[in-house]
C-alpha cells in the first residue's frame, strides 16, 4: 500500500531544524481548515524534510501559506494538557512550494528606517 498527500495550508509555527547521522532535517507544523457546513475545524499536519528541502524549508515563517506533497507517513497520537486525545498526521515531504509572494519586513524602529533610507526624498 501507498499513500501521497498533498496538502495546502498555512505554517503554524517558525522551522524547526536538526542534523542527524542522515544529514539535515526540518520540520513543520502545517494548518489546513476544515469546512462541514457551518463547523470550521483546523487539522495540523507535521511534515518532515530531508536533504536539500531542509535547507529550503528553513526560510517559512510563521503564516506563510504553502503547498507540501509527500509520503503519507505514521500518524502520531499523544494527551493534551486537557487530557484529551489527539493525533496528527505526519507527511514525508518531496515537494514544497511558497504560494504567495513573501512579504518584506517593516522597520521595527525609526533608526531601522533611517539605516533603509526611509527618510530620503524621492526623485520624482
Amino acid at each position: 500500500m501507498y499513500g501521497y498527500l498533498t496538502v495546502v495550508g498555512r505554517v503554524g509555527q517558525e522551522p524547526k531544524a536538526t542534523t542527524g547521522a542522515h544529514g539535515s532535517v526540518t520540520t513543520l507544523s502545517i494548518a489546513v481548515n476544515r469546512r462541514r457546513g457551518e463547523q470550521e475545524s483546523v487539522v495540523w499536519v507535521r511534515t518532515v524534510f530531508g536533504g536539500a528541502l531542509a535547507d529550503v524549508t528553513k526560510a517559512a515563517r510563521k503564516g506563510a501559506l504553502v503547498l507540501v506533497s509527500g509520503d503519507l507517513g505514521e500518524p502520531g497520537a499523544w494527551i493534551d494538557r486537557e487530557g484529551k486525545a489527539r493525533a496528527e498526521v505526519v507527511v514525508l515531504a518531496r515537494e514544497f512550494r511558497f504560494l504567495e509572494p513573501r512579504r518584506a519586513a517593516a522597520p521595527e524602529t525609526i533608526e531601522e528606517a533611517e539605516e533603509h533610507g526611509a527618510d530620503e526624498d524621492i526623485p520624482f
